[in-house]
């Protein structure tokens, strides 16, 4: 694992309690994946990915992707008057 990402893991015994999680590594059986998973699924919030340390990483799940949509349509379709709006 790149030392970038094991630097932003946190291990949480009691992981139930935690608000802020953002994805999942276990270690453990397809079952313990599985009952975790569904744990994560009934909780609000976020989709909490899941995935089990032996059977190799898959970086782009630990990701965390953010989108910025500007309506342009609330400055008249105009988007030069939205860029005045921050001056």
């Amino acid at each position: 694992m790149p030392a970038a990402v094991a630097s932003r893991i946190v291990f949480a015994a009691e992981w139930e309690k935690e608000e802020n999680i953002g994805g999942a590594l276990i270690d453990g059986s397809d079952e313990r994946r599985v009952a975790i998973a569904t744990a994560f699924a009934g909780r609000d919030g976020v989709i909490v990915p899941v995935q089990r340390l032996d059977h190799g990483l898959s970086l782009d799940m630990l990701v965390r992707e953010v989108a910025l949509s500007i309506n342009t349509a609330a400055a008249g379709g105009n988007a030069s008057l939205m860029a005045l709006a921050e001056a």
